[in-house]
């Protein structure tokens, strides 16, 4: 039984609890918030991707592969037990292909609308919540055998553990069902899934309460950004002979890598500063012109006339070509996200339309446009050394995508560790791309939530996972908030840490050890076109169906520790296999 102290009006520094009877491996700043306490736990998966119009003719072939495209029915067929409580949390998945057979398709049809619930139990802390399954309340050697079969086969349930540990921050919606006793939980990296607490009343409202409140609290200074600190061996090679020397409480300073850019001293770099057509202007000083911008700008030294206000003219500007490169709003780009998070949490995600699915989403169709345009800004400047403004209709989102893809493209020091981090700062961090509106950290999404910023990586998977993760969990301050003016007033670099602080603590193994930092690059058009899939490190990592993402299952013990790192830093377990495949050790 869960205990609570809640006070009036709740926020998250007002709900404590006793310690939980499970000790958990907490990184700096992380406190129990609630004991752990039983729950069940169901997958939310769908049925968006329609069955496909070729019917398998009825051989044992087919019909193995039917039984286990869906594994509720697997289990539901194996299992002489199963739950016959099971609420109705998957009645929007459609069918799954069955043999063209009226008996497999009258037997099919009652498994499909069966669901299950894995029983176990729930702890959260101030940073995360966690469902662990626990075999002993199985219903049954039956259903615990069927359940490991399971975990055998099937990539998302073998993972269950991974799967069911969110950082709160990364909570897009909680909603409650009195009706059901259950939670229903999505959060912003495909993830969906119903905690159901039956005869428990009192419990709901209380988990409820607690995730709303830390999930979306209700003043902003009660992010776990806060209150999170990194240990000192993150800056040491070998970290595991310093970790019995260090203290507990030793930690590192709040102001570093806060300062990776440096606006004169990438004006230096580029050799601006000595070039007499461009000039520094402090008209922005204060924020007092334009909020989202930097106080200080580089300029060129003769302005054109022109205001730039709404759909440009060429009339406006002389010697100058007017090109419009097609790119969707941010509200366009969120409808395509959503259609392909609903496809990559279906039943029948891997059936033969797949790819008709993946391209009826657009996803796929807007990167391409994105790059396609990438490609001509760098031909432009690159081949015929030409100048280029670039401009959307906020200068938010498009505008930083696009003038960042083209400098990874023409300037090789943006594809290092290093200038890679000066590029997010400069062109998305300091020109006021709104992360608090498109990311909705630490708040309830809005009609301007959307992953603009999760579009144009063309490098290194491990880091750029790592850092896709760390957009949503609220654990450091460098994404918090909209603008350079927010971030001052409220002090992040002195009050949170860097996510380039922990992104630099393993800097040996997000490298890529291939890189030749000396080129332009400038790939045909064809080629990159062609080349664009999805992402499935990102887009199919928590898939309802086993794909060719193939990571590893985590140690079934709860926030266990990472061998080679302390737990207050340790990397997640998709993203260490990911590493280990991206950099196999040398023989």
């Amino acid at each position: 039984m869960a205990a609570w102290s809640i006070q009036a009006p709740v926020n998250p520094h007002n709900i404590m609890t006793e310690n939980p009877s499970v000790p958990l491996s907490k990184i700096d700043g992380e406190r129990d918030v609630m004991a752990e306490i039983k729950c069940e736990f169901q997958f939310a998966f769908s049925g968006n991707s329609q069955a496909s119009s070729t019917q398998p003719g009825a051989n044992s072939e087919v019909a193995k592969k039917t039984r286990f495209q869906n594994p509720f029915s697997y289990l539901k067929q194996a299992s002489s037990s199963a739950s016959k409580d099971a609420i109705d949390a998957g009645s929007s998945s459609a069918p799954v292909e069955a043999p063209s057979t009226t008996s497999s398709s009258s037997s099919s049809s009652s498994r499909h609308k069966a669901d299950y619930k894995l029983p176990g139990k729930l702890m959260m802390t101030s940073y995360r919540m966690q469902f662990y399954y626990h075999p002993s309340m199985s219903e049954g050697e039956a259903d615990a055998a069927a359940f490991q079969s399971l975990l055998r086969r099937f990539r998302t349930l073998r993972r269950v553990h991974e799967y069911c540990t969110v950082a709160l921050g990364t909570i897009l919606r909680v909603e409650k069902s009195e009706k059901h006793h259950s939670l229903e939980v999505e959060t912003k990296d495909h993830r969906r899934f119903h905690l159901s607490f039956h005869g428990q009343p009192e419990i709901l409202v209380k988990v409820h309460e607690l995730l709303m409140s830390y999930a979306f609290p209700s003043s902003f200074e009660y992010v776990f950004a806060f209150c999170h600190r990194l240990p000192t061996n993150m800056t040491l090679h070998d970290s595991t002979a310093y970790a019995a020397e260090r203290r507990a409480d030793e930690c590192l300073p709040l102001q570093w890598d806060w300062d990776v850019y440096a606006p004169q001293a990438e004006w230096r770099r580029q050799g601006l500063l000595d070039n007499p057509q461009w000039r520094i202007s402090n008209i922005n000083q204060g924020y007092a012109l334009i909020p989202s911008y930097p106080s200080q700008l580089l300029v060129p030294a003769t302005a054109n006339r022109a205001k730039g206000y709404g759909v440009e003219s060429s009339l406006r500007y002389k010697q100058a070509t007017v090109e419009f490169m097609n790119i969707p709003n941010i509200h366009t780009m969120r409808d395509s996200a959503k259609k392909l998070k609903h496809l990559s949490l279906s039943l029948t995600c891997d059936n033969l339309n797949w790819y008709a699915d993946v391209e009826e989403t657009k996803w796929l169709y807007y990167l391409r446009l994105t790059l396609k345009a990438t490609l001509h800004v760098v031909d432009l400047m690159h081949v015929q050394s030409a100048s280029v403004l670039i401009h959307c209709s906020h200068g938010w989102d498009r505008t930083s995508q696009l003038v960042a893809l083209a400098q990874l493209c023409l300037d090789p020091y943006f594809r290092t560790i290093q200038g890679f981090q000066v590029l997010v700062e400069k062109d998305f961090l300091a020109f006021g791309h709104p992360f608090q509106m498109r990311l909705a950290n630490g708040a309830k999404h809005t009609g301007d939530y959307s992953p603009i910023f999760l579009q144009q990586y063309p490098f290194n998977q491990g880091l750029l996972c790592l850092l896709a993760d760390e957009l949503y969990s609220c654990r450091f301050g460098t994404f918090l908030l909209s603008t350079q003016q927010e971030r001052e007033a409220l002090r992040l670099r002195d009050t949170t840490t860097s996510i380039w602080t922990y992104l630099n603590g393993y800097r040996g193994v997000l490298e890529n050890r291939t890189f030749v930092a000396d080129q332009v690059l400038l790939p045909t058009q064809s080629s990159l076109l062609r080349g664009v899939t999805v992402w499935p490190h990102v887009f199919l990592r928590w898939s309802a169906q086993a794909s060719a993402v193939d990571i590893p299952c985590a140690n079934s013990q709860v926030f266990v520790d990472n061998e080679l790192r302390q737990p207050s830093w340790r990397l997640s377990h998709s993203i260490l296999s990911l590493l280990a495949e991206l950099n196999p050790p040398k023989h």
